[in-house]
């Protein structure tokens, strides 16, 4: 406002002085920069410094890129230069990839991102938007909408792994949409594939037909990390395919429980061909360490005999739930012939009447007889 005063400026963060670059004409600036200018006129002192800050994001190539460029929450805005692929959003969370890497981008509670997108579609010029380590897994900020969706969209097809590769290439594949085949539901919204563990998360309260214990089959979500565990986030009940699993036959006990004389034979047998069928005689339900069942046995009264014999039995095969537990007791008798022992009677001699029990002794004859002849 100063007439004929020369305006003189610097973008190096620097306090211009009376040598700074003389101001002409506007100034372009394409990168973050700070702007100083101060004004001095002959006879009179020099104006206050003047400042200004413009904002320019950093860029990177792709998701990879921006990835590798952060490990902490920061509020550097970047900018990926390079087209990435629309996958899915739920409220907050859209995910988004590329052939680098795949990303989640968190949205805040009132939308920086109104853009409308198709499963498949290309957002031209990428993101904009900070970096968010939450809770491990890596987040965008949105800094500003993304472009309208250009060209023809791309098919997104899950990545097929084993949980063992999800976990040991967590940071490459982390967001990325993929599929676990071959796994069983065991509750809690864990499921196992071969000897490995993992859970998912309804993220998106999405689900509302949980798969039954026992299912099998294959789950589709979102590669992701709480706090080091690795989860899937399922985007509905179509993530899930199932098919319940046949149950192995009950194993049947011959002969039926009952009450027998000196011994019995017992025989397990189950329709399920192939089955394994193990066995307890001690009340004990069975399990797979049980003893396994090769042929009829001999269950025989013996003089420590105390108690019937439970014989339980359980069947087991690979790709089926385990059959039901199939019981029978067996309450085995010795007649008195088979005793290696008299039965006496007292008082003996006595004149007045005497009352044999012979209950439990199966016996079919008792013979009495005289200690004298």
């Amino acid at each position: 406002a100063t007439a004929d005063a020369v305006i003189r400026y610097t973008t190096d963060g620097t306090e211009p002085t009376e040598t700074s670059t003389v101001y002409t004409a506007p100034v372009t600036i394409n990168a973050t920069t700070t702007l100083k200018a101060k004004a001095w006129k002959t006879g009179m002192e020099a104006s206050l410094m003047a400042a200004a800050t413009y904002n320019f994001p950093s860029e990177v190539a792709n998701i990879a890129a921006f990835k590798a460029a952060n490990t902490v929450t920061n509020n550097t805005v970047y900018k990926i230069t390079g087209d990435v692929n629309f996958v899915f959003r739920s409220g907050r969370y859209m995910f988004v990839e590329d052939a680098s890497a795949a990303l989640l981008i968190f949205d805040n509670s009132t939308p920086v991102i109104t853009t409308t997108y198709y499963e498949g579609d290309v957002i031209s010029g990428g993101a904009f938007g900070s970096y968010t380590l939450y809770n491990g897994m890596a987040e965008m900020v949105p800094a500003r909408n993304t472009a309208e969706a250009t060209g023809m969209p791309v098919t997104i097809t899950p990545m097929v792994a084993t949980i063992p590769t999800l976990v040991a290439q967590y940071s490459t594949l982390e967001s990325r949409l993929v599929t676990i085949e071959n796994v069983t539901f065991i509750g809690n919204k864990k499921y196992v594939n071969g000897t490995d563990t993992l859970q998912y998360y309804d993220r998106f309260a999405s689900i509302t037909n949980e798969p039954e214990v026992g299912e099998t089959g294959s789950i589709t979500g979102f590669l992701a990390n709480y706090n080091g565990q690795v989860q899937l986030y399922p985007r509905d009940d179509n993530d899930f395919t199932t098919q319940t699993m046949e149950q192995v036959a009950t194993p049947v006990i011959t002969p039926a429980s009952g009450t027998y004389e000196g011994s019995v034979e017992v025989s397990i047998s189950c329709a399920t061909e192939g089955a394994i069928i193990y066995y307890t005689m001690d009340g004990t339900d069975p399990d797979e360490n049980s003893g396994d069942y090769g042929g009829s046995f001999v269950i025989a009264a013996t003089s420590v005999q105390a108690a019937p014999v439970t014989v339980k039995a359980i069947a087991m095969k690979e790709g089926m739930t385990n059959s039901e537990v199939a019981t029978a007791t067996y309450d085995i008798t010795t007649g008195i012939s088979d005793m290696k022992q008299n039965v006496s009677i007292y008082p003996n001699p006595t004149n007045g009447d005497v009352t044999l029990d012979l209950s439990g002794l199966n016996a079919k004859t008792v013979e009495l007889f005289s200690m004298n002849g």
